[in-house]
């Protein structure tokens, strides 16, 4: 029986304590004779556990007496703030197994409310050791799991791998006052604890989220040899580089870093053109599937679908987007929407694909002129007439292919015009890029450095950090079912 003085403790905490063990103390099963005493009885404390936010649920199964004494001294309240924090460390999605990473000072004492051991031992589990157990919520057992301990303050709950199951549990350690960060900010954490500089964190952080794997090599040199060593070169001989001279380096590093960011995230690649013009049925032929809905009139496509393929080292992120036509008063709400998401995929998209009918009559289109990505011409539906002859450099595309979406006849020659705007010059794979926003944000505030001191201070920051906010970004992968140019 626990001995609890006021003079330790709040009278609020000594009455809540008590309270919780009258709750948790009388199990009531789904067979219990309800008396009208009774019925009272458990109206009481289901009262009493609604105002204390604790969980009570009788006709849930019920602990043993020896779970309920374990549970006895660690029953404080379970929306106090604590200094221990958790993170999902396996990828979204049904799987076998989900893996829930918990560290932190007070881990122990959540684990002593959650966790309950087959085998009946008390007490955290020692370091390099597992036990399997249950994780609990009040009375309620949650999932059988394997707990293993790595280090004195950091634990692995391997549970089943429902995202259902994954979010309750990380909903009740949520109740334990455990604060849930995203995985990468838990990884850089931890490779600042071995002592990584903040180059070299970005670089472990973006080699996880690298699409290809030339990206994953050129970013694993970037600590060392790449923008490491760029930045502490200019660190040592700033007092005799001229201004113009570094700002000429930062733009270099800011233009070579474009084409060198496509090895790390997918290209996005917007497919744009007038209504019926073969913009789906080119989507799917790159693709290799059916992915998008294909009908001879105009107006099919309006929520936009996109794919993921890959072309030699790229990684292409495909989106079909519903037919661009003239604002009307007269166009419907749906419509209306359609086009202002064209607008915004044309906007954020790395490369446009514009699509046009080599059938139809009429002039070569015009480059869309608020797009500020590269855009290559596609006259489609070769296979019924040839494509127009010439290349319209004067109206502003990048490239110009003519193909047959339908049969695949020049897909290849499409496929060689991407690769060429996409990859540019071979760049060394030592050569410095910047591969974060916080990177990316100093170099371009270096390149306009005003004076040496300024620019000193921004080298220091590149190299010491902080870090800010980039590690919590997290950028989605392929798709696992990408098809292949």
């Amino acid at each position: 029986m626990m001995k609890i003085t006021t003079k330790a403790m709040s009278l609020r905490l000594f009455l809540r304590i008590h309270l919780t063990m009258f709750i948790l103390s009388v199990p009531f099963r789904k067979d219990t004779h309800c008396t009208r005493r009774n019925r009272h009885s458990i109206g009481r404390r289901r009262t009493i556990a609604r105002k204390m936010r604790l969980p009570y649920n009788p006709s849930e199964t019920i602990l043993s007496s020896a779970e309920r004494c374990h549970r006895m001294p660690s029953c404080i309240e379970p929306s106090s703030s604590r200094r221990c924090a958790a993170c999902v460390t396996t990828a979204k999605g049904p799987a076998a197994i989900a893996t829930i990473e918990l560290h932190g000072r007070d881990a122990p004492a959540v684990l002593d409310a959650v966790f309950r051991s087959t085998s009946g031992r008390a007490g955290p589990t020692p370091p390099g050791q597992v036990a399997v157990g249950w994780i609990i919520d009040g009375s309620q057992r949650v999932d059988q799991v394997v707990l293993a301990c790595e280090d004195p303050d950091r634990w692995a709950i391997h549970c089943h791998g429902s995202p259902l199951l994954v979010e309750r549990i990380v909903g009740l350690l949520i109740r334990w006052g455990v604060r849930i960060v995203p995985f990468e900010v838990a990884l850089a954490e931890r490779f600042a604890a071995e002592g990584l500089d903040p180059i070299g964190i970005e670089a472990r952080l973006a080699q996880a989220r690298a699409v290809t794997l030339d990206g994953v090599r050129r970013i694993a040199s970037q600590p060392t040899s790449g923008l490491g060593a760029w930045a502490r070169g200019l660190v040592s001989s700033l007092d005799e580089i001229e201004l113009d001279d570094l700002r000429r380096c930062c733009r270099e590093v800011l233009a070579r870093s474009r084409v060198a960011a496509w090895m790390l995230r997918p290209c996005i690649v917007a497919i744009i053109g007038p209504p019926n013009s073969g913009k789906s049925t080119l989507l799917n032929a790159l693709a290799g599937r059916t992915l998008a809905l294909v009908a001879d009139y105009p107006g099919t496509t309006r929520d936009y679908v996109t794919a993921t393929c890959h072309l030699g080292s790229l990684v292409l992120e495909l989106t079909d987007t519903a037919g661009l036509e003239v604002p009307s008063p007269s166009a419907n709400e749906p419509d209306q929407a359609a086009q202002e998401h064209t607008r915004r995929v044309i906007e954020r998209a790395d490369l446009l694909v514009w699509v046009a009918d080599a059938a139809a009559q009429g002039p070569a289109p015009i480059r869309p002129p608020a797009a500020e990505a590269p855009a290559i011409l596609v006259w489609n539906k070769t296979d019924l007439v040839p494509a127009p002859a010439g290349a319209p450099k004067a109206s502003g595309w990048a490239e110009t292919v003519g193909l047959s979406a339908l049969t695949g006849q020049g897909l290849d020659r499409l496929a060689e015009a991407i690769r060429r705007i996409t990859t540019g010059p071979a760049i060394p794979s030592d050569a410095p890029v910047v591969f974060t926003d916080r990177q990316r944000h100093l170099v371009e505030q270096l390149a306009v450095a005003p004076s040496r001191a300024v620019a000193r201070d921004l080298l220091k920051t590149l190299l010491e950090g902080p870090l800010g906010g980039d590690a919590d970004r997290c950028d989605p992968g392929p798709n696992p079912s990408a098809g292949r140019l």
